[in-house]
């Protein structure tokens, strides 16, 4: 499990802010939040990736089809894809147009910690 968590980490670094970039409140802050949403994506698969070992049911369709087609190393290539390209978006977005940018990620990281805090309750059980 450790292998899994470092190889997500190492694809969501792709998604890291450039060195050199504006160092104020703001910026920090908008960090820390992305850095949020990719801990609750690591802590998603590592409870999914536990739970599915250990008799769970992947409840997520998709998820269900990655698990089934080539297991862990299918799924961690996809939520890795997934969370970097949402992050990359989202910045795409804000340089645009910041408060939804702020408003959705935001919106992302509550409905990831639901997600985590589920799986948590799951993987309790089992």
């Amino acid at each position: 499990m450790k292998k899994i968590i470092i190889l997500f980490f190492s694809f969501s670094l792709s998604a890291a802010p450039v060195q050199g970039a504006e160092k104020d409140s703001t910026s920090t802050l908008w960090t820390a939040m992305e850095a949020t949403y990719i801990g609750l994506n690591v802590a998603d698969l590592a409870l999914t990736v536990y739970g599915l070992r250990h008799g769970g049911k992947e409840g997520n369709p998709l998820g269900a089809f990655l698990w089934r087609k080539g297991g862990t190393p299918l799924l961690v290539g996809f939520k890795a894809a997934m969370t970097c390209g949402v992050i990359y978006g989202l910045r795409q977005v804000k340089d645009q147009r910041e408060e939804p940018a702020w408003i959705t990620l935001a919106a992302l990281n509550l409905l990831s910690s639901m997600v985590v805090y589920h799986n948590i309750t799951i993987v309790v059980r089992l």
